[in-house]
């Protein structure tokens, strides 16, 4: 457990300074795609975020057909997110 936070508050510099200018639509979708960042505790803490402004943010861009939502076999409470082969384009685009 130690590393993986140690992991995510690296990746969280790296994104504060480097792409700080890059708006939290291009942050999710490069999380979630590139890092495999896919639960919204995980991006939540990494972007810094609230459960709630994550879900609005989500909610967004899988109306966009950016990203989808999937919930986890072992536990139906659980939900992941994806990027969706639209979102992958933007990302390399």
């Amino acid at each position: 457990m130690k590393n993986f936070v140690s992991l995510l508050l690296k990746i969280k510099v790296m994104i504060d300074h480097y792409v700080e200018d890059f708006s939290n639509s291009f942050k999710l979708l490069f999380l979630v795609s590139e890092l495999g960042i896919k639960s919204p505790r995980d991006l939540c803490d990494v972007l810094n975020m609230a459960k709630s402004n994550l879900a609005i943010l989500a909610n967004k861009l899988k109306g966009e057909e950016y990203l989808v939502q999937e919930k986890s076999l072992m536990n139906k409470k659980e939900i992941f997110y994806k990027v969706t082969p639209l979102g992958k384009s933007t990302l390399d685009a």
